[in-house]
């Protein structure tokens, strides 16, 4: 499939997808921000599903990575 074709999002070539981080543990938040940097991939870090999702918009498609036990 060609650059700008299909029904996704279309992204800039060589453009390095965001990894969302999700997790009520700040200390987890942390140890991940810090080990998916170390890979130099950028992070972004929330502390609550409702935080994420007043921050992402569908635009910006990249990595999620959640704690799927969160209170809540």
């Amino acid at each position: 499939m060609s650059p700008g074709t299909g029904s996704g999002p279309e992204r800039r070539p060589n453009a390095v997808p965001t990894v969302f981080v999700v997790d009520d543990d700040a200390g987890v938040r942390k140890s991940l921000r810090l080990l998916i940097e170390t890979d130099g991939l950028p992070v972004e870090t929330y502390a609550s599903a409702a935080e994420f999702l007043a921050a992402c918009t569908p635009e910006r498609p990249g990595c999620l990575v959640l704690d799927l036990r969160m209170p809540g």
